[in-house]
């Protein structure tokens, strides 16, 4: 259940859910992801950077701009 691709997997499965309007399952997922990208990469890789990039374009669909802003500053991109 923590395995790298399983975490690819969501972030596919999220960014599905994003583009149909389903954003609250949508974030759950990329929630997840990050998760397991973090415990098993670490924070600073670029796994972890492609879904804080995708959770805050749904922090920004969803009018969160302060979360939005806070996960892309947390890329390092």
């Amino acid at each position: 259940p923590d395995h790298p691709r399983v975490g690819a997997t969501l972030m596919s499965l999220a960014l599905a859910h994003r583009y149909q309007g389903r954003f609250a399952e949508a974030e759950e997922l990329l929630q997840r992801a990050l998760r397991i990208e973090e415990a098993r990469r670490g924070t600073d890789h670029p796994a972890v950077a492609d879904v804080l990039t995708n959770l805050g374009g749904i922090y920004i669909d969803t009018r969160r701009g302060d979360e939005g802003q806070a996960a892309h500053e947390r890329t390092g991109r």
